[in-house]
């Protein structure tokens, strides 16, 4: 990425057609990109950590992969369309640490089933009986539907700001080192026999 953005900062890479043709160029994801992987670090993740995505196809999930490639964080994808007690599944066999969700009015029962104490744990401490690793939870709000204030910057973080700017610039951590035996990424299959698999990348 670094490399494609250097030579063709300026030429498109992903093009939305679901989000009115939203194009993003090279340079667009790899600044975003850059910026989100430092403010994990500056969070508290750290390499080897897993993160869940119950993301949709959306500019935020490129971003988030690249993030967190730059820093050998473990992205695990979840299918959004999935139900709860699948993704429950899915979730407890992973435990991640943070996890990145879509706030839709489709996901909001989701959320508060899900994460119960998303109202009342602060940002970077969240305690879930569920999933014991469980810290922090980053919300993806969707604003058309005017969900931004369904939830307190107390108890969450929002994707917005993480891939904005840096929180905290006396912070600033140097990337650790990332080999190519690391592990980049862990996704769910279905086998033909409608059994779940997991799938190491």
């Amino acid at each position: 990425l670094d490399e494609m953005a250097k030579k063709y900062p300026n030429e498109v890479m992903c093009i939305y057609s679901h989000l009115n043709g939203l194009k993003l160029t090279y340079s667009d994801i790899q600044k975003k990109a850059f910026v989100l992987a430092q403010n994990f670090l500056n969070i508290g993740l750290r390499k080897g950590d897993r993160l869940g995505l119950l993301v949709p196809n959306i500019p935020e999930f490129v971003i988030t992969i690249f993030a967190c490639a730059y820093i050998g964080i473990c992205p695990v994808p979840y299918d959004y369309q999935a139900d709860y007690l699948e993704t429950h599944y899915s979730l407890q066999t992973i435990d991640p640490s943070a996890m990145i969700i879509y706030n839709s009015h489709s996901n909001k029962i989701f959320l508060d089933k899900n994460f119960p104490e998303i109202r009342s744990c602060f940002k970077g401490e969240y305690l879930s009986d569920n999933y014991k690793s469980l810290r922090h939870i980053i919300i993806i709000n969707d604003n058309e539907n005017n969900l931004a204030y369904e939830y307190s910057s107390k108890n969450v973080y929002f994707f917005k700001d993480l891939e904005s700017y840096i929180l905290n610039k006396n912070l600033q951590q140097e990337f650790p080192q990332i080999d190519c035996d690391d592990l980049f990424m862990i996704a769910f299959t279905v086998s033909f026999m409608m059994l779940e698999k997991i799938l190491k990348i």
